[in-house]
């Protein structure tokens, strides 16, 4: 169990809450009894107040229903890459573009409508090995091939410099986005979909 969770890349697929759409929480499909999702909180702002509850594990955990946002796959990454388990990361992201879940089988029919756009959210991510490095630029060339727009938001300046050493800008990845929100905009007003939060 320990060489396979080492072999994991730890990310979560984000979704918007409809309580308020500039706030992120992780779709992961627990439900309520009151048939609302609970997820470990998540704000684009990182000071904000932590006002929910808390599960027997002391995760933070709050009361809200959340949803994909259309054409566009949220990933926050939440531990360093490294050569042992960014080998993952391909078909992960492979899986939840299919899917938007990894719990779901693969012989299933896709779920999610056609990606136009991924966002990684970086701020769990503290560095990257030079393996990883080339895993990632790989996976933001294909993205960019199939014409499917890359942002990373939160980059920290240990990664971002390893960006720039390593041209990921050139491949396609755009890294200057302080929060999800900012990337967001971005992307609608590049692509013809429409990001903003409804009301």
């Amino acid at each position: 169990m320990v060489i396979k969770r080492s072999n994991m890349p730890r990310i979560k697929l984000l979704g918007r809450s409809t309580d308020n759409g500039y706030e992120f929480y992780p779709i992961d499909g627990t439900m309520h009894s009151s048939g609302v999702s609970r997820h470990q909180s998540f704000s684009t702002d990182d000071e904000s107040e932590f006002d929910g509850s808390q599960d027997e594990d002391g995760n933070e955990e709050y009361d809200t229903q959340v949803q994909h946002v259309e054409g566009v796959l949220i990933v926050r990454v939440d531990e360093s890459l490294y050569f042992a388990n960014a080998g993952q990361l391909h078909a992960r992201l492979n899986r939840l573009e299919l899917y938007g879940d990894m719990r779901v089988h693969p012989s299933e029919d896709p779920r999610m409508k056609p990606t136009r756009a991924v966002v990684f959210d970086l701020i769990g991510m503290p560095d990257i090995d030079g393996s990883a490095l080339e895993i990632l630029l790989n996976i933001v060339r294909e993205y960019s091939r199939r014409q499917v727009r890359v942002a990373f938001v939160r980059v920290c300046a240990s990664v971002r410099s390893r960006f720039e050493m390593s041209g990921m800008a050139r491949a396609g990845g755009e890294y200057d986005f302080n929060d999800i929100n900012t990337a967001l905009a971005h992307l609608e007003r590049e692509l013809t979909i429409s990001v903003t939060p409804t009301s």
